[in-house]
């Protein structure tokens, strides 16, 4: 490569949504890094504030900018990059890279496309022209009939065989594909599909056959290997993304396996493909083993985290490099420190098990399909299947209950808990394995398993078996004390005394077969353990916070990874603690050393009693670790930085209630029940919240409008208070750092939305943009104060609510919060790193970093909401106190309507048929004569008679149509025809949403810039 010019755009994948996650911050981060190695100058551009590849040093410059079009080119404009690189942020960074092409941008500017270039997306996502280079090769492809228009539709409906499967081009995450049973069906859904996507292909069904994919990696001289090869537990016609899947290959024929494998590099190599990494689909027919290819993703994919994690391979770092123009037997694996082409071969059982938030969307379907619902995973590693499988089940905190109604229903209707379900029929020996072979198609030998599972718990009642033999074969010590009715710590007693102890392995590509050495490790009860720890230096170990999840997502593990490298600048040597294979935290690379477990306390206590570090750090994982202050408190292992009882303060809402009375602070009232005659209904001002403790992004939490609701949903004799709402207030998010003897505010977020509205949902805006300064400078005297009171040390969050002129204290989250990354982004500090520093004893002056932060406060940061609500079938936009936003963008500009307009910018995928979706209560309406006034722009009409419904207007300076619904309350309560109209309204997508008056003035300010370019002036970059 000629490095005359070296710089290189690297364009990131944006908010996380659902289909497309963290794993890609994962992977920018990684392609940074081998950039950086090879001398390039990186030029970042990612509209998402809480990803680890947006942070200080990591790219030669950032701009944290909407990821679209124009403001690439006016980046391109000033920085004059040579190369670009969009195969590292996901389908988002392919599709601008395309876009940049085809628009003539990157000729115009001479730039040169790395990896994956345009002419290959374009064949390997448009199904028609892929099927036919798939028929040239030879490849077996499923049967297909493509389709333009209604008319060839109604031609090709009578001779097509059913069940089929309908596809539509360059869609994200198996969105807009759906399998038809029968021509009725296929004219009614795919009439929508011909008018929103143009072209659709009708193929042959694989429905129950078995899926694998296969990761592979390949050079400019097209040498090719594979990485790894991962099978799916479910069958076709469950997405990948939402599949149990296990490596290496359990049920596959050796001869099948090379059959695919010889397919996938005969593909990737015709493909157009110039160097790097490409996932390869294919299904297996269980009955003769016939193949089908299923589809290519020729950039790096989700599944290639998992890959890394599971193999000890770095794919996006090698991939890049393989950009550059290496070949890959000239790279070296740095993790093993062996030769790159040497294809991993792994002595240990993974699985991966997704995460799904289907609770967030009470009206959806939890039932999967072939379309991703997933927000997380977790992964197991361990000596064999049952060992790996247990563990991804221990990884989930709360395992779902027994169904009241018919699991077998459930199970075949693939209900996202199914796992959970086929063992508790299997326990109670309510169906065979025969007859879950046939309803489910999982192959016999995984239910053969999890059976041997189930009977392990079983023999465990009637006889005295080792419990080492128990321990191997997977019971973690919870299923051993459920089944023996007895304790977690007698089993671990019991367990010492039988020296039934695990080993620490680490995870080896090369399968002990060449010696190479690795700081990744997981607990298994097979074997004895690869290396002792080492003392010759301080050591901490940070608690993760598992799996991705809405209320608890990317910005905790950004937290944990800065802590991480806050630990190499002090010369303490960090350990690394978590389930999640899609983080930064998890890298391995990254900690001095890295344990892959369930985070419950047993593989807590045994990490801790192997290396015995100095102390615990549980404030950057969230809500997960913070919790664990509770499970180890008779333990006495030290936690860093907190006590026990300020956790017990700050989130026990009645401790917390009376200690605010106490000091004077205003709070919202909460209403007691009396221990004879239970709540004194006629006593409450409704609405309330009823609301319990220490829970996730506002999980649990029910608003109550009146006494009816109140009667309906609950009994006044078993509920323990309930708080009263401040509905007319503002929300304000405020963030400290203290050492115990100075705190400092961090940063204030208003919030634009309703207080109705969870904060993690709404539109925040840093530093305060409505509010009058002795309001703030009150907030910020009571924050300092109630931060020294509570002897706080290091990061934590206060949330208030600001009524008549009057501050309320809402709650005190004590620990790193979700806007941490946000408002080290927007000042340019990193606020992770100097609380872990704070918190292992370092003299920090916080004075003087707030004045330096205050330097920065010369324009507006404006924090947007991302809802994947499009992603889940059956729902509908709805906002309340539980959170339901899947990520976040950030707008920056010293003109807040620009600032809150590239913020909002930044959740579309395009700005061509745009939706904005006020739901918002008529009462707001009518007591603010401001707002409607300025609405006269709009063609609209309330309806008379107080009912809801959609309005349509065209605005004069927008080429858009709005959809505007009206709530009947102040509470967020829909009646079903509003629930069919929205629901109607998502699934058409590329909406915005909007839930208060405050949030319709803003948007107005920010339409002004709607047909008006960025301009080079306005763009937000740091190094």
């Amino acid at each position: 490569m000629n490095n005359s010019n070296n710089k290189i755009l690297l364009i990131g994948s944006g908010p996380i949504v659902i289909g497309q996650g963290c794993e890609f911050d994962y992977s920018g981060t990684q392609a940074c890094n081998a950039l950086k190695d090879e001398g390039m100058e990186v030029i970042l551009i990612n509209s998402n504030p809480a990803t680890f590849m947006s942070t200080s040093g990591i790219a030669s410059k950032i701009y944290l900018e909407p990821l679209e079009k124009n403001t690439l080119k006016e980046i391109i404009k000033i920085e004059k990059p040579k190369y670009i690189l969009g195969s590292m942020g996901g389908q988002t960074g392919l599709n601008l890279q395309k876009k940049l092409n085809e628009t003539g941008v990157l000729d115009q500017f001479g730039i040169i496309e790395l990896g994956t270039p345009t002419q290959t997306v374009n064949l390997t996502e448009d199904r028609v022209a892929f099927y036919q280079l798939l028929q040239k090769l030879k490849i077996n492809a499923p049967k297909s009939i493509s389709v333009s228009n209604e008319e060839e539709l109604n031609k090709q409906s009578k001779n097509i065989p059913y069940p089929c499967l309908v596809r539509s081009n360059f869609s994200l995450g198996g969105k807009s594909s759906v399998f038809i049973q029968n021509e009725e069906e296929l004219l009614l859904k795919t009439k929508k599909l011909l008018t929103t996507q143009g072209n659709i292909l009708i193929e042959e069904s694989l429905l129950g056959w078995k899926e694998i994919e296969l990761e592979l990696l390949k050079d400019i001289d097209d040498n090719v290997m594979v990485i790894a090869a991962i099978e799916n537990l479910d069958p076709v016609g469950i997405h990948t993304g939402d599949s149990v899947s296990v490596t290496p290959l359990m049920t596959i024929s050796d001869a099948e396996y090379q059959t695919i494998r010889a397919v996938a590099k005969k593909l990737i190599t015709n493909i157009g493909l110039i160097a790097g990494a490409c996932n390869v689909q294919f299904a297996i027919n269980p009955k003769n083993g016939e193949y089908r290819f299923i589809e290519v993703n020729a950039r790096i994919s989700r599944s290639s985290t998992l890959a890394s994690k599971a193999t000890g391979y770095p794919i996006a770092y090698i991939a890049t490099q393989l950009t550059l123009g290496y070949r890959l037997w000239e790279l070296k694996n740095r993790i093993t420190d062996v030769v790159a082409c040497l294809e991993p071969s792994i002595d240990y059982c993974v699985v991966k098990m997704p995460f799904f938030n289907f609770n967030k969307f009470p009206s959806a379907k939890p039932f999967l399909d072939t379309a991703m619902h997933s927000i997380g995973e977790v992964m197991g590693i361990g000596g064999n299947f049952k060992e790996a499988f247990s563990k991804v089940l221990h990884s989930f905190e709360t395992p779902p209950q027994t169904p009241k109604t018919n699991s077998l229903d459930l199970i075949q209707e693939a209900h996202y808990n199914r796992y959970w379900y086929i063992l508790d029929m299997l326990r109670a020996a309510k169906i065979t394995i025969e007859e879950l072979h046939q309803k489910t198609n999982i192959d016999l030998w995984f239910l053969d398993q999890l059976k041997e599972l189930v009977e392990l718990e079983q023999l465990l009642k009637k006889e005295n078996i080792p419990i080492q033999y128990l321990k191997r074969n997977g019971l973690a010590d919870s299923d051993l004390a459920k089944q023996l009715k007895t304790t977690e710590q007698q089993i671990r007693e019991l367990r010492h005394t039988k020296n039934a102890l695990p080993a620490f392995r680490f995870v080896d590509s090369c399968a002990a077969e060449i010696k190479s050495s690795s700081s990744y490790y997981y607990t298994t009860y097979r074997g004895s353990s690869d290396s002792k720890p080492k003392n010759n230096r301080k050591k901490i170990l940070i608690i993760g916070s598992g799996p991705n999840r809405i209320g608890q997502g990317l910005e905790f593990d950004y937290c944990c990874a800065e802590a991480i490298n806050a630990c190499k600048v002090l010369g303490v040597y960090p350990i690394m603690f978590n389930s999640n294979p899609a983080t930064i935290s998890t890298d391995f690379s990254l900690a001095d050393r890295l344990y892959f477990d369930p985070l419950d306390v047993e593989s807590l206590l045994n990490i801790y009693n192997f290396e015995k570090p100095e102390g615990i750090i549980i404030q950057f994982g969230g809500q997960t670790s913070l919790n664990f202050a509770f499970k180890l408190a008779k333990t006495g292992i030290p936690l860093l930085g907190i006590s026990i009882e300020t956790i017990e303060l700050c989130e026990n809402r009645l401790a917390f209630y009376n200690y605010c009375k106490q000091k004077g602070y205003l709070c919202p009232s909460i209403y007691q029940s009396d221990e004879n005659k239970g709540l004194d209904l006629e006593t409450i001002n409704f609405p309330v919240l009823v609301r319990p403790s220490y829970i996730i992004g506002g999980e649990g939490i029910q608003v109550i409008k009146n006494r009816e609701d109140f009667i309906q949903t609950h009994s006044k004799d078993n509920i323990l208070y309930c708080e009263e709402i401040l509905q007319d207030g503002i929300e304000l998010d405020v963030d400290l750092i203290s050492n115990g003897k100075q705190c400092i505010v961090i940063g204030i977020i208003e919030q634009v939305e309703s207080v109705l509205i969870h904060s993690g949902d709404s539109t925040g805006v840093f530093p305060p943009y409505s509010l009058p300064e002795e309001i703030i400078d009150q907030v910020k005297k009571q924050s300092v104060e109630v931060g020294l009171n509570l002897k706080l040390i290091g990061l934590f969050n206060i949330q208030f609510v600001i009524q008549n002129k009057q501050v309320f204290i809402l709650e005190v989250n004590p620990r790193a919060s979700r806007t941490i990354p946000f408002l080290s982004k927007a000042t340019e500090i990193s606020w992770a790193q100097i609380a872990l520093k704070i918190i292992l004893g370092e003299q920090i002056n916080l004075k003087q970093l707030n004045a330096i932060a205050a330097t920065k406060l010369d324009r507006f940061y404006v924090k947007g909401s991302i809802f994947s609500f499009d992603k889940i079938k059956g729902t509908y936009p709805c906002f309340s106190q539980n959170m339901k936003s899947t990520g976040e963008s950030i707008g920056v500009a010293k003109d807040l309507g620009l600032a809150y307009y590239k913020a909002k910018l930044s959740s579309l995928n395009t700005k061509q048929n745009l939706r904005i979706l006020w739901l918002v209560d008529i009462a707001q309406y009518v007591n603010n004569v401001q707002t409607l006034s300025e609405m006269t722009a709009y063609s609209y009409n309330l309806d008379k008679n107080g009912k809801i419904s959609p309005l349509y207007s065209e605005y004069s300076a927008v080429d858009t149509n709005f959809d505007i619904v009206f709530m009947p309350n102040s509470n967020h309560v829909l009646d079903k025809n509003t629930q069919e109209i929205l629901t109607q309204i998502n699934d058409q997508g590329n909406t915005l949403y909007f839930s208060s008056h405050r949030a319709i003035k803003m948007t107005l300010k920010a339409l002004f810039f709607w047909k008006t370019k960025i301009s080079t002036d306005d763009l937000f970059s740091y190094s």
